[in-house]
């Protein structure tokens, strides 16, 4: 069954094992800006040639950034969000979007 988690160590073990789950799923690392609507950083990427997808990770003040892209990354460019899951990072935070 399905339940809603808003412990605050729980939350954070739960974002830690889903980073872990897929950095382990895309080998490549490669630095570049990956570019939003509310702008733009440079981080490194994590990325999957086998499922053309790249992953990064952002800790924010009020949520864990988990953002997602397809193609091949270039190192030093830009690569364009597709998708988000944001993790809250205390309680239950039904504004937060991307989940």
């Amino acid at each position: 069954m399905l339940t809603v988690i808003t412990d605050t160590a729980t939350l954070a073990a739960a974002q830690q094992t889903f980073r872990e789950n897929l950095l382990a799923a895309m080998p490549q690392r490669i630095t570049c800006t990956v570019s939003g609507v509310g702008g733009g950083f440079s981080t490194e990427v994590a990325y999957a040639p086998e499922w053309d997808l790249w992953y990064a990770q952002q800790i924010q003040d009020k949520k864990c950034w988990n953002g997602f892209g397809i193609g091949a990354p270039i190192a030093g460019k830009k690569v364009a969000l597709a998708a988000e899951i944001n993790f809250p990072a205390e309680g239950l935070n039904r504004a937060l979007s991307g989940v």
